[in-house]
């Protein structure tokens, strides 16, 4: 069962406690690391992998039209090919995003 938002919101509170009993300059490196870890522990894998899909899925979707501008004009077998894969092509990425969230 994956850990409750409020348990990586504890883990910040907690760090912020820690560097101010400290007194001295903490490196922010150290401190990004540790509210990553702590903040990535408390999402879980699907959430988690729900945002990794749709911002992937932008990404692709804009390569594809910056490269469909060079197909674009073409040969209309080449189009046809080009947006049969462009339109495919998505579907294995996301399938092995889908089975690593579901473990």
């Amino acid at each position: 069962m994956p850990a409750p938002i409020s348990a990586g919101l504890l883990s910040l509170s907690s760090a912020i406690i820690f560097t101010r009993q400290l007194k001295c300059p903490v490196k922010l490196t150290v401190l990004a690391k540790f509210l990553s870890r702590a903040y990535l522990r408390a999402m879980s894998k699907p959430m988690l992998a729900g945002m990794i899909g749709i911002i992937g899925f932008l990404l692709y979707v804009a390569v594809v039209i910056i490269l469909a501008d060079h197909v674009l004009g073409t040969h209309w077998t080449v189009e046809f090919v080009y947006f049969a894969l462009a339109g495919i092509v998505w579907v294995w990425p996301a399938k092995a995003l889908i089975i690593w969230a579901a473990r």
